[in-house]
């Protein structure tokens, strides 16, 4: 399955290699910047506009209706670049902007950015390394910088797997009878 977006906010897709298009989101005047495609799934996708306010990550579960997941991200932070962790039983975002990297770990509903390791610089590249479980981040004119993702069982993201992250799978799934 290939996505493609444009610069005038057009996402297509194509599920024969490219032989022929559906349009998944109609032109609305943004660029898109970058789109990541769920391994395996062909309807479910996540965009960044390259806005700086408004609706800048959407996500799809059926390549048509599109579901904004910006959340807290602050007003002033263009998306840039995306990455997505879809190991995780949440997909972990990552956005690249003028000012570092945004991530969210709860479907966009919240986003903290990156720490001092990271400079506030321009990202222009994101790419995540599924076999290593690392995120590889390039910059504009400042270096590229990598870092280590949470292990995918690793549900409560303090570094170990232990009983907090059994506690968590445990309460998905609800009480016994």
């Amino acid at each position: 399955v290939l996505w493609v977006g444009n610069s005038a906010g057009g996402v297509w897709r194509s599920t024969n290699s490219g032989t022929t298009w559906t349009r998944a989101r109609t032109n609305d005047g943004t660029r898109i910047a970058a789109i990541s495609a769920r391994p395996g799934d062909p309807l479910t996708a996540v965009i960044v506009r390259n806005a700086s306010s408004g609706q800048r990550v959407l996500r799809t579960t059926n390549a048509l209706t599109w579901t904004n997941v910006t959340g807290t991200m602050p007003s002033g932070v263009t998306a840039k670049a995306l990455a997505v962790d879809w190991d995780r039983g949440v997909p972990t975002l990552f956005v690249g902007s003028g000012a570092g990297v945004y991530t969210s770990f709860n479907s966009g509903a919240s986003w903290t950015k990156s720490g001092p390791d990271l400079p506030n610089v321009n990202i222009g590249q994101l790419e995540i390394n599924r076999a290593r479980r690392t995120i590889a981040v390039g910059s504009y004119g400042r270096g590229a910088w990598r870092s280590v993702l949470p292990r995918a069982t690793d549900l409560d993201l303090n570094g170990s797997i232990d009983g907090g992250d059994l506690a968590i799978l445990l309460d998905s799934w609800g009480s016994c009878n």
